[in-house]
């Protein structure tokens, strides 16, 4: 089942908060399907596929330049979507885990290191610290 634009807002805001992350508009959405980041909706309805692209491009703007949000975009289409999606939630999680102090390494995945993967390990990584940093100002503060 798909989800409208006002939908898919209120899904990824919700799903982002805990992070900290800035919340996007409905207008930014349309941006990102208008400069090709993310697919366009099928009859305007935003299905996985558009989601973990949205949620990609979120996090993923916080360490990248929209040029090349849209190359790595690219690479990992390229790939098979749920593959990858099930990596970078993975990859994102042990990194989290980690960088938050929950474990103390982070544990290797079973998938193999192509370029465009030690290219995503490095961005999710990068997303960490800059939420991790973002989290240590904002406990500072109080």
């Amino acid at each position: 089942m798909g989800l409208y634009l006002e939908q898919v807002v209120r899904y990824i805001n919700n799903c982002l908060s805990p992070l900290g992350c800035v919340e996007i508009t409905p207008s930014m959405v349309s941006n990102y399907v208008k400069k090709g980041l993310v697919d366009n909706p099928e009859r305007k309805q935003y299905y996985a596929p558009h989601l973990a692209a949205l949620m990609f491009v979120v996090l993923g703007k916080r360490v990248l330049s929209i040029e090349n949000l849209g190359k790595m975009l690219l690479m990992i289409k390229s790939q098979s979507g749920s593959t990858v999606y099930d990596y970078c939630c993975a990859e994102f999680e042990n990194r989290l885990q980690f960088v938050f102090g929950f474990t103390n390494d982070i544990p290797e995945t079973e998938a193999e290191k192509t370029e465009s993967k030690m290219m995503l390990d490095e961005i999710i990584t990068a997303v960490v610290f800059s939420i991790h940093i973002d989290y240590l100002f904002s406990k500072s503060e109080k």
